[in-house]
């Protein structure tokens, strides 16, 4: 046989050899998934890479589009029908917290929508989901076009429920702050109003609301203080004060008083380039109304996140000591 036949049929080999294992791999992997999605098609569960040409609807899908058409049956609805807008504050209600009632005012503009929740115990719910409200408000407004203002209340067993104060969780939305709260440039008051025109305008919109995130703010320092305080005690609202402290740029004085005032080597920070926050907050015994103070110094590492320095109940002494030292530190 030539040399050029053997080369050439050398080269097929090493050709038709990779080539045909490839085309067998190929076929064994679709061949797996197509048994794979009928039988998940069988069972009615959402298929893995394809329906195969098949007219099957997966569950979440048809959930998702039974949950819409729903919805958009209340584009009509005003705030004064009383049944449907608490049928509609259910339907809306995606954390699934329990719903204690409504309340509704009608009497004159600006028309108001309350939702009052019911929990058991507050420790239970220390981080109310914002995304939830927010998409709750974003459908109720949508729908609702006569609504100007909602409100939701957080109430529970320690809540006296004939003080409409006495809330450890409120939230106010009107159309305004909504689309501020939401930070999506596409989810305008215009967008709001329009959304209801047709079913697909909506089914957009609500796939669009439903997509938005907003990020939960110093969940691991609010987190890091709710455990320090106790189940019992809930931070004052707007009680907080504070200032930045640059651990480098304290003097020998401040920060031997600071380490004394939390029992901790303040100086192993230093050289490190570090800014601390010094935040001293009120807080209130919820079961037995006892009030009292506490005061954290934590900075933000980029790769280990919260750290504290420090941590302390404060006494009423100690209350005026470190105010009296912010207030010092503020004025240099």
């Amino acid at each position: 046989m030539p040399l050029q036949t053997k080369e050439a049929d050398s080269m097929k080999k090493k050709v038709v050899g990779p080539m045909l294992c490839f085309i067998f791999i190929i076929g064994v992997v679709f061949g797996t998934l197509y048994v794979v999605d009928h039988n998940r098609m069988k069972n009615n569960e959402p298929v893995v890479f394809s329906t195969w040409g098949a007219k099957y609807a997966p569950p979440e899908k048809e959930h998702k589009d039974k949950q819409i058409e729903e919805l958009y049956n209340f584009k009509d609805v005003l705030i004064g029908n009383a049944s449907k807008v608490r049928t509609l504050v259910d339907k809306t209600n995606l954390a699934d917290y329990p719903i204690d009632g409504i309340e509704l005012k009608t009497d004159a503009e600006p028309y108001g929508l309350t939702v009052n929740f019911m929990v058991d115990n507050r420790k239970n719910y220390r981080n109310i989901d914002e995304n939830s409200l927010n998409r709750m408000s974003g459908l109720i407004f949508s729908l609702v076009k006569n609504v100007d203002e909602i409100r939701y209340n957080f109430y529970d067993a320690y809540s006296d429920k004939n003080n409409k104060d006495d809330v450890f969780y409120g939230a106010y939305y009107n159309r305004e702050n909504l689309c501020e709260r939401i930070n999506n440039s596409k989810i305008t008051e215009g967008y709001i109003e329009a959304s209801t025109v047709d079913y697909k305008t909506f089914e957009e919109y609500y796939n669009t609301l439903m997509s938005t995130e907003v990020a939960v703010q110093n969940s691991e320092f609010t987190d890091a203080v709710n455990e320090f305080i106790g189940e019992d005690y809930e931070v004052v609202v707007n009680s907080g004060f504070g200032m930045e402290i640059v651990i480098d740029d304290l003097s020998e004085t401040d920060e031997k008083r600071l380490g004394e005032f939390f029992s901790r080597a303040i100086g192993k920070y230093s050289g490190a380039g570090i800014t601390a926050n010094l935040t001293v907050y009120d807080i209130i015994n919820f079961k037995t109304d006892e009030y009292g103070h506490c005061a954290f110094l934590h900075y933000t590492h980029p790769d280990e996140g919260l750290v504290m320095i420090g941590e302390k109940i404060l006494n009423d002494g100690e209350y005026e000591e470190i105010r009296t030292f912010l207030i010092k530190k503020s004025s240099n």
